[in-house]
């Protein structure tokens, strides 16, 4: 399977244990963060398309 970006999806099996690590870490950060701006009612600021945009958490 092909992704749009002309990049090949690396098997799981494939990826260093410290990848997995940071990924882990990553996605508990991000979800920290969204429960922290929902609580304050604030929007997540974001990247997209080559733009900020706040979107809300």
């Amino acid at each position: 399977m092909k992704s749009g970006n002309g990049l090949k999806p690396i098997r799981q099996s494939e990826i260093p244990e410290w990848v997995n690590v940071a990924l882990r870490a990553h996605r508990s950060a991000t979800r920290k963060k969204r429960a922290e701006l929902r609580r304050l009612g604030l929007p997540m600021i974001i990247w997209e398309n080559n733009k900020v945009r706040a979107i809300p958490a």
